[in-house]
């Protein structure tokens, strides 16, 4: 019968592969460079080839007109959102890419427009590779904007003026008509004098005059109001706007800090100390660039006040005109009246009307002016575009740390998968026997005897123990959670669905999500389903944050497996529940490549140990599986 016989020789005799076991370290090495190095240098050289971004910015105010009475935050807002819409369209960026110098890439600069909050400021960037090219595409975009806007607040006051100007040409028109055709009258008639209805005319001259007298003295107060208003503004004695106060404001409180500072600065230094500092005698310099600023505004709005009363007196001014040449008018009538006076009378009542639907006319497109200024006001510019000086992004040195990391690790992962693929049996292991180290070789069968079994390693069996928890029943789980008061049966319930000790103490009540039915758990930043047991434990009692530590935890549960009357109360614990509820998965037949989505991470030891726990052919998917210990199905 066939044998085999082992044969044992010392280090010292040749034999093959008797030799020290080979270093792998250089080849790993070489195989590591020959892919780091290149690799690194690639990267290396990409991340400090990109080019570096710059951005530059300014500022304007958008504001949606000087009539702040009717101006809700609503309209502020939909007027700032008109103004984003206009600056990012099409045609003003067409004309914008028109304007800028061919010299520049205009596909390389990226413009956007953002409204500064509870403000009607709005921000201008334009991003891009040159700093130069960024300076003056910004800039030729506010002068495209600002001529859009004043194109548009023309072509509007042109159209609505324009219909105004036709109304009062037809009544021009009309009035010459009119006055021909009384003037043919008289001379057809030959109207000569008024005797026959002489009261009646001179009651309408007194009228007229009276009028008149009334017209002359609203020009005169007009007249009054507006010399007083020049007075005032000699004086320095006018309020700004309402609608420009928030950048009057910014404009005042930015010169009062600075004057605030400044004091500060002469109590410290001597005038020619901050004179000869360059960081110091810049605020002198912006202060006086702020108040004329400040005085700037002033004067604008001085002249906006100035014009709307001057408007008034020439309107005051023009009704006194009008009433002087129909006081005239009708003292030739009195003079030139004769009998076909009722004829005569309807023709200047008509002329009458006329004159006075030109005059309305008149005040109408005067009114229309001003309230197109008001409407319509010149986009104000409150910080220029600047050059940009120093790069926003890429950050290299981050870039390159990074990249440096993830070819290291490239690297590594490399020599890793090169030697598992790459690694060999190892033939004649060496055997230590008494100091000395044998080799085994193998020699054909010569007889009869039968080949020794090969053993064989089962982790299950090496692990098991007698030194796991006990495993507690379902009725002894369940007899534990309903005498339990509150805050037990919590713990109990979370330990019931796969949560650790240690994760439970970690939970606040953030953490639960009722309404996806899952638990955000912070410390292994895993999320898990709740079960239904739970579920209702936590609608009937929201959670509360777990005081206690760990070991006060054995004691609650040891202490209500005494009152409950359970065998051996001290070996009952966080670890007992949760290893029976372990058990209780998988003696349902869980697979064990699922168990860690209940239970979160676990070795592969632990798995093994358990595996004598598992029936045959355990391969039940994880949505057949009861997970709810409390409430089977």
């Amino acid at each position: 019968m066939p044998y085999q016989v082992n044969e044992y020789r010392f280090a010292e005799n040749s034999y093959p592969n008797s030799s020290a076991n080979p270093k792998h370290w250089p080849r790993r090495l070489v195989y590591f460079l020959s892919l780091f190095l290149p690799l690194l240098l690639v990267t290396e050289v990409y991340i400090f080839s990109q080019p570096a971004v710059y951005v530059s910015s300014a500022i304007i105010l958008a504001t949606p007109g000087r009539d702040t009475t009717s101006i809700t935050k609503e309209l502020s807002q939909q007027h700032i959102s008109i103004q984003k819409a206009l600056l990012l369209g099409p045609d003003i960026l067409k004309k914008t890419i028109e304007t800028v110098p061919t010299a520049h890439d205009p596909a390389s600069i990226t413009l956007a427009a953002e409204q500064i909050a509870d403000t009607n400021l709005l921000k201008l960037s334009a991003t891009g590779h040159e700093p130069q090219a960024l300076q003056n595409s910004l800039e030729a975009w506010i002068k495209v904007y600002q001529e859009a806007r004043s194109d548009y607040a023309t072509e509007i006051s042109k159209n609505i003026s324009g219909s105004i100007n036709q109304q009062l040409s037809a009544i021009d028109q009309q009035i010459k008509h009119k006055r021909q055709e009384i003037a043919e009258f008289r001379k057809t008639n030959d109207i000569a004098d008024l005797e026959s209805n002489e009261n009646e005319n001179q009651s309408r001259l007194n009228g007229l005059i009276a009028a008149l007298n009334q017209a002359l003295s609203q020009a005169a107060a007009a007249k009054a109001e507006l010399d007083a208003m020049r007075n005032d503004i000699a004086a320095g004695k006018i309020a700004p706007p309402e609608d420009n106060s928030i950048a009057m404001s910014v404009l005042m409180e930015q010169a009062a800090r600075l004057s605030t500072k400044l004091a500060d600065l002469h109590g410290q230094y001597t005038d020619n100390y901050i004179q000869l500092n360059p960081a110091l005698r810049a605020i002198p310099e912006q202060l006086s660039k702020l108040e004329a600023q400040i005085a700037a505004k002033n004067t604008a709005n001085a002249a906006l006040l100035l014009q709307q009363i001057n408007n008034q007196y020439m309107v005051a001014h023009q009704s006194v005109l009008d009433l002087q040449q129909q006081l005239a008018v009708q003292k030739n009538l009195i003079a030139d009246h004769s009998s076909q006076f009722s004829a005569y009378q309807a023709l200047q009542q008509a002329l009458s009307s006329l004159e006075s639907q030109q005059s309305e006319s008149k005040q109408r497109l005067i009114d229309t002016e001003i309230q197109h200024q008001q409407k319509y006001p010149p986009v104000e510019i409150i910080s220029t575009a600047n050059l940009p000086d120093q790069a926003i992004s890429p950050n290299y040195w981050q870039q390159a740390a990074l990249g440096f990391a993830a070819c290291l690790s490239t690297g590594l992962l490399f020599v890793w998968i090169i030697g598992y693929l790459c690694q060999e049996n190892k033939q004649n292991p060496m055997i230590k026997n008494s100091g000395s180290y044998l080799y085994q070789e193998s020699f054909p069968a010569i007889t009869e005897f039968s080949i020794r079994p090969t053993l064989s390693f089962n982790a299950a069996k090496v692990l098991t123990n007698d030194r796991q928890p006990r495993e507690l029943t379902a009725d002894e789980i369940n007899m534990l959670y309903q005498h339990g008061d509150q805050q037990t049966k919590q713990i109990i319930a979370l330990l019931l669905n796969g949560l650790s000790i240690t994760e439970i103490l970690s939970l606040t009540a953030e953490n639960f999500d009722s309404g996806q039915k899952l638990i955000e758990i912070p410390l292994s930043a895993r999320k898990t389903a709740m079960n239904a047991t739970l579920l209702a434990l936590l609608a009937a009692n929201p959670w509360e944050t777990i005081a206690w530590s760990e070991p006060e935890i054995d004691a609650q549960l040891n202490c209500a497996a005494i009152d409950n009357g359970l065998t051996n109360p001290e070996h009952i614990n966080a670890q007992t529940i949760s290893f029976s509820y372990r058990l209780f998965l998988i003696r349902q037949g869980i697979k064990f490549s699922d168990l860690p989505k209940i239970i979160g991470s676990i070795s592969p030891i632990e798995l093994a140990a358990m595996g004598k726990y598992a029936p045959n052919n355990a391969s039940l998917p994880l949505a057949q599986v009861n997970l709810d210990l409390l409430n089977p199905e």
